[in-house]
């Protein structure tokens, strides 16, 4: 309703203002428009919200509001304005460099330090475990003039301290987690204009021979807590010839999903809006210092991989973070680790492993691989001239790469049990599982696949699509294990047990521990173990070695790191 002399209740239009129909003492029941020149209607416009106390009273102040004006404001349901804008610290613009070195006494003092670390430690004269790195700043931290880059993001106050709060400087910490997921801080050290870094890791608490998961996370301000992305680090004490010494380098391998979805063709629905008629989750698994995959302009009405309503773009690009990301969702062992190049046929690894049995004792012949690469799918296979509906992932050319080394499974006898050995294995009378457990140093778990349900799609004009292959995902064993149940005949629950591993194999995901057995409509999804070998007929491959299938379906054995 457009205000002459008064507010008036008046006829509304379907666009939710209201024509003048006669003049009225009162704009009652109505909302106040501040930006479009004195107009009341039913509702706010989209983008803006209902002033708050404070902002009403700075608003009556600076406007030299006519007395009947002022006093249909005071009448109405309230007055409608433009947010303001919220200065804030961004999450996710601050990418940790993978090339990051660890030293000690002027020698490497992690198995997850990069290839020219050696030369880099020489350089450092510390008598702690110290981080040494940089960072890639996103564009939301780039493209600020108050942040620009590491300190700025560290060091650099933002306007943004809630009213009734004292400011207090701003500083980063490096946070490390555990397996248990308990997090150790220290302070970090940045560096006027750069993106270097550096931070004593033993004042956080972090024992040596462990692996944690760190990010970088802004805490002295108390308001956003922003932080960086993830990254993984394992400490051991340097000796003197420590080429082979110390755990094997880990890779850690998150979890995103992307979401295709249908949108309406049809005439009955109106033409100028994005009708979104279904959705289907889909997982895909990338190193987590790959460079983030991102999709092609033009494909979102079909499939998007971030959350473009925050990102405020629909079009994905490289500096959005993936939707649902779960840093480390597993582990493989890091390829880049000198003690998997192979001489021959053979890994040095493999060597160590097969030495330090005879070194034991035991009468070795021959030789025997341990470990085998385990692809992934990194990202769709999707083209705008394909509808951005994804292809299988097959080769490299459609999303599919080696993520890392995962360890083949063991049979000890004929029962077809597979073994992923632990602690009890390393502690056991086996030699080989005895010098596995030296050379290898950390307990493992099994690596499962998972296939989704089949699902289709409505295109909105009475068809509808399948979506070909179905989702396939990798879940670890502990994780399965709390949610994993068989199903009788009439879709009766039951837990799995030795006895019955080989049947066929279930759980919900999204994973609920809390209640695995009951399903929540709209939301989980039921998916099946399988083993690799029952899925290569879908398009899904893997360099796993699969001889023998295991009764409970085990893929690969991988680095246990988290519970």
């Amino acid at each position: 309703m457009f205000i002459t002399s008064s507010c008036v209740p008046q006829v509304a239009r379907p666009d939710g203002f209201f024509d003048d129909v006669e003049f009225s003492d009162t704009c009652e029941g109505l909302y106040f428009l501040l930006n479009e020149g004195n107009v009341c209607a039913s509702s706010c416009n989209d983008g803006e919200v209902v002033a708050d106390e404070e902002q009403l009273e700075k608003i009556l102040v600076d406007n030299d509001f006519e007395e009947f004006i002022l006093d249909n404001i005071e009448i109405s349901e309230g007055v409608c304005i433009t947010p303001p804008e919220v200065i804030e610290r961004p999450s996710d613009s601050i990418f940790i460099d993978d090339d990051f070195c660890i030293c000690k006494n002027q020698k490497v003092a992690s198995v997850t330090s990069g290839p020219d670390c050696a030369a880099t430690c020489l350089e450092k004269e510390v008598t702690v475990a110290t981080i040494f790195g940089s960072v890639t700043p996103g564009a939301k931290v780039k493209d600020d003039e108050q942040l620009q880059n590491l300190f700025g993001f560290c060091n650099n106050a933002l306007d943004n301290t809630p009213d009734g709060q004292d400011a207090n400087p701003p500083s980063c910490e490096l946070i490390a987690t555990d397996i248990d997921g308990r997090r150790f801080a220290t302070n970090l050290k940045t560096y006027q204009g750069t993106n270097l870094f550096e931070a004593n890791l033993e004042s956080t608490g972090a024992r040596f021979g462990e692996a944690y998961t760190f990010h970088i996370e802004e805490t002295g301000s108390g308001i956003e807590n922003a932080q960086s992305d993830y990254e993984q680090f394992k400490l051991f004490e340097p000796g003197d010839d420590d080429e082979y010494e110390g755990n094997l380098k880990i890779k850690l391998v998150s979890q995103y999903t992307c979401m295709i979805r249908a949108t309406a063709t049809s005439p009955n629905y109106d033409a100028s809006q994005s009708i979104y008629l279904d959705t289907i989750r889909k997982h895909f698994y990338m190193p987590i210092d790959y460079p983030t995959p991102y999709l092609p302009p033009g494909v979102s009405d079909t499939i998007f991989c971030h959350d473009y309503i925050k990102e405020g773009q629909t079009d994905d690009a490289p500096q959005f973070s993936r939707l649902e990301l779960t840093p480390g969702h597993f582990s493989l062992w890091d390829v880049n680790d000198v003690r998997f190049i192979k001489d021959g046929e053979i890994r040095t690894v493999d060597y160590l492993i097969k030495q330090r049995m005879i070194d034991m004792g035991a009468n070795v012949s021959g030789n025997k691989e341990y470990f085998a690469p385990l692809e992934t799918c990194v990202a769709p296979n999707v083209s705008v001239e394909d509808g951005g509906m994804p292809e299988a992932c097959t080769s490299a050319d459609s999303g599919l790469i080696s993520s890392g080394l995962a360890m083949i499974p063991f049979f000890t006898d004929n029962s077809g049990n597979a073994i992923c050995p632990g602690e009890a294995e390393y502690n056991s009378s086996t030699i080989e599982f005895r010098a596995i457990g030296e050379i290898v140093g950390v307990p493992t778990e099994g690596l499962y696949f998972a296939k989704g349900p089949r699902e289709v799609i409505d295109l909105g004009d009475g068809n509808k699509q399948e979506v070909k292959p179905a989702d396939v995902m990798f879940i670890r064993e502990s994780q399965l294990k709390k949610i994993w149940f068989h199903l009788t005949s009439n879709g009766v629950h039951y837990k799995p047990t030795a006895d019955t591993v080989s049947q066929p194999t279930y759980f919900y995901w999204p994973a609920d521990e809390d209640a695995p057995y009951v399903q929540k409509r709209g939301y989980q999804k039921l998916y099946q173990v399988m083993h690799s070998s029952e899925l290569t007929s879908s398009g899904y491959t893997t360099s796993i070695p699969t001889t023998i299938k295991p009764l409970d379906r085990k893929m690969a054995c991988i680095p246990i790191t988290q519970q």
